[in-house]
């Protein structure tokens, strides 16, 4: 059906992601906002650059990701009426751009705002997104133990409920985490999150593991849903 088209592009746009392959996605979630607009899923007409910001946050550009998130997602905008889950989604996603592009006090600030919206849910994959970001920056700030004693249990907690893309991100921040704190654990948690992301056609995580084995520890630093 025609109305399907939208979500259809979504849909293969989030796989594109997933496989890194990050221009075919940046234009797949473009299309799919420009096919929503007049359509039944309008919620889409909105989401579609957003998402395309959000694949520069990732890759060589992720100050580009932030100024981007920052003119596709402001409040009030009239095509957000009504979409508080959306925008929710939003504050998450910029919140973790910002990490990447090494601006630790606006990553915190926007995950705060978002673990506070009344639509938060703690247990939900949002929860673990603002988990592991809140944590990437309490380690930068020199809080490792802290950091690693919650994304361990995030981590354990995913892989019990067997939820392979939340486990691959909890891991991804806990071998950062680790690796920054000097611990062997992290190089081996990083090698071994690679391969198997690898094995699983989740290249963007594989990408983002072997960036961060690559990667020398800073002072303030590093990952549609």
């Amino acid at each position: 059906m025609e109305s399907d088209a939208p979500l259809g592009q979504w849909i293969a746009a989030s796989v594109l992601w997933e496989k890194d392959h990050r221009e075919e996605a940046r234009a797949a979630f473009l299309r799919a906002g420009k096919l929503a607009e007049q359509g039944p899923v309008r919620t889409l007409g909105a989401l579609g650059p957003v998402a395309a910001c959000v694949v520069d946050c990732y890759g060589e550009r992720p100050a580009a990701g932030v100024a981007c998130l920052t003119q596709h997602c402001p409040t009030g905008q009239s095509e957000w009426a009504g979409l508080d889950e959306m925008q929710h989604w939003c504050v998450i996603e910029a919140a973790r751009c910002r990490y990447q592009a090494n601006d630790l006090p606006g990553a915190e600030r926007l995950a705060l705002d978002a673990q506070a919206n009344p639509k938060f849910e703690r247990e939900s994959d949002d929860g673990v997104l603002v988990t592991t970001t809140l944590m990437r920056v309490a380690a930068a700030r020199g809080e490792s133990a802290k950091a690693i004693h919650t994304l361990r249990a995030e981590l354990a907690k995913m892989e019990s409920k067997h939820h392979r893309r939340m486990a691959f991100e909890a891991a991804l921040a806990l071998g950062e985490v680790e690796l920054r704190a000097g611990l062997p654990e992290g190089r081996k948690r990083l090698l071994k999150l690679e391969q198997e992301a690898k094995s699983r056609e989740f290249a963007r995580i594989a990408r983002l593991a072997h960036e961060a084995l690559d990667k020398k520890p800073v002072a303030s630093a590093a990952p549609p849903r």
